[in-house]
């Protein structure tokens, strides 16, 4: 019975404590809110900021340097505080376009003709200052490996100067005619010298030579000896002080030359004679 209300008594004596002190409590919370609020308040902040910079101008110009990075910008500074930027006249100007397709390819094949790309030049714009320095836009690299078939599609343009340039289209189009490679032998190909005097005549030694070319099986199937070209220029023999001339030689297209025999022409000069 002593124990029950010993206990009772203590659980008022608490819950009165706690109600005389209550309003200390609040007040204490308050008081260190503010007084927190008051510190940090008076103390100075920073923060970074990414803030894109936009340049507006004229249609007849345009950057002629990379805009410098705005860095270090605050709500109290901004550094820095001015940003240099060269302008010029716009210019247009057509360029070609460099392929980095590199193509493997499998034994035995060979790419006929030259690589067709579409277009193989573009129109680009930008500051005269910046035009005057580019020569050719390039292609993306890319790597084709064990190839033995035509190969086509389309392939981006490596664009480096997105900011000072404008390129008239962002991809074309590549083709590369692939053929299983063959040898073909031309006998007794024609000379022929050009721009001989009426009053001279030439003797070859020998007067015909022989050619080797290398080319896709389907193209060399179709060429013939009449359009191998092989020429010396008169001046040429003319003008020799070894005994001998070299010839030129005009290929079809989509064929590469292997060999000619022999390579070298010796030749005998005569006077034509009167009638």
């Amino acid at each position: 019975m002593n124990l029950e209300m010993t206990t009772g008594n203590l659980s008022s004596y608490n819950n009165s404590f706690m109600k005389k002190n209550i309003g200390i409590i609040i007040i204490a919370f308050l008081f260190a809110l503010i007084l927190w609020m008051y510190i940090n308040l008076n103390q100075s902040f920073s923060i970074d900021l990414s803030i894109p910079v936009n340049i507006t101008s004229s249609k007849s110009q345009a950057l002629a340097e990379e805009i410098p990075n705005s860095s270090d910008i605050s709500v109290l500074e901004i550094n820095p505080d001015t940003i240099q930027i060269s302008f010029d006249k716009v210019s247009e100007k057509r360029v070609p376009v460099r392929n980095n397709i590199i193509v493997n390819l499998k034994e035995g094949y060979s790419i006929v003709g030259k690589p067709e790309l579409n277009p193989d030049s573009v129109s680009i714009q930008g500051a005269s200052y910046v035009l005057n320095k580019i020569k050719y836009i390039p292609t993306q690299t890319k790597v084709f490996n064990n190839v033995n078939s035509d190969l086509s599609g389309v392939i981006s343009l490596k664009d480096t100067l997105h900011n000072l340039l404008k390129i008239e289209n962002s991809s074309i189009e590549y083709f590369f005619k692939v053929q299983l490679s063959a040898e073909k032998n031309f006998e007794d190909v024609e000379v022929v010298i050009l721009n001989l005097p009426e009053d001279k005549e030439v003797l070859l030694i020998p007067p015909k030579i022989n050619v080797s070319l290398r080319g896709g099986v389907d193209e060399l199937a179709r060429t013939t000896a009449a359009e191998i070209l092989i020429n010396i220029e008169y001046q040429n023999i003319e003008e020799d002080t070894l005994g001998f001339v070299i010839p030129e030689i005009k290929l079809p297209d989509n064929t590469s030359l292997l060999k000619t025999e022999p390579q070298k022409l010796q030749y005998i000069i005569k006077k034509k004679q009167q009638n």
